[in-house]
């Protein structure tokens, strides 16, 4: 039921969790097919581009190249055109996290060679 989000506090547990992924997300920050990244709770989202103002056309499919290869690298991103989001279960750990980038990170630089 619903009394598990106060019995276990699930809402400051989120919120760590936010706060994890959001280092390790930035860690991209820099990167040069990075446009934007921008999180809201739980949900972060990853916007791909040719350069960080540049988007890529549409028909290069670049989200679905990423998504593609985090599935090789151990990852399920969910791609919305060159937007890739994480949008991972509550019940996942510090160390799913950083696989998660790993995957993530690996995935983007495949798919946008």
């Amino acid at each position: 039921t619903l009394d598990i989000f106060e019995s276990d506090d699930v809402i400051h547990k989120n919120r760590m969790i936010a706060s994890q992924m959001a280092k390790h997300a930035h860690q991209l920050a820099d990167h040069p097919h990075i446009r934007q990244i921008r999180q809201t709770g739980m949900i972060l989202a990853f916007e791909l581009g040719q350069d960080s103002k540049t988007p890529f056309p549409t028909d290069q499919r670049r989200g679905l190249k990423a998504y593609r290869a985090g599935l090789t690298n151990g990852a399920i991103l969910r791609p919305l055109g060159d937007t890739l989001y994480w949008m991972p279960p509550y019940c996942i750990k510090g160390e799913e996290i950083g696989l998660l980038f790993n995957a993530t990170s690996k995935a983007i630089e495949e798919a946008c060679r």
